[in-house]
């Protein structure tokens, strides 16, 4: 386990693809535990990829961040699946959200249902 799974920062750019993301718990300040967070101007692709049983967050998107999440399976968070916050943006697409403890998909003030198909 780690604090956080893979975090994209400062306008940072990766595609992540067929990836297992499990088990991020926070760090001795009480930081991150998400399981892929994208921060910062930051881009990333998600595809093909489970990201599970994590602290925080399923995918994080802050400050401005964009996301393509895609066939993707995000399940059994301890926060919401999918949160997007503070002018950043997300394609979400041909995905399962379900059983999260938060939100499926939280969308700043804008909050949908964990029924995402």
């Amino acid at each position: 386990m780690s604090a956080s799974g893979i975090g994209l920062f400062d306008s940072a750019q990766a595609t992540i693809s067929n990836s297992r993301i499990t088990g991020t718990k926070k760090d001795a300040r009480g930081n991150y535990g998400f399981g892929i967070g994208v921060v910062g101007n930051s881009k990333a692709t998600i595809q093909s990829s489970t990201i599970e049983q994590n602290v925080l967050f399923g995918i994080f998107l802050r400050d401005n961040a964009q996301a393509t999440v895609q066939n993707s399976t995000i399940t059994n968070n301890s926060g919401e699946g999918i949160g997007v916050y503070e002018a950043s943006r997300a394609a979400i697409t041909n995905n399962t959200i379900k059983n999260n403890i938060g939100i499926g998909i939280s969308l700043g003030s804008t909050v949908f249902q964990n029924e995402t198909a």
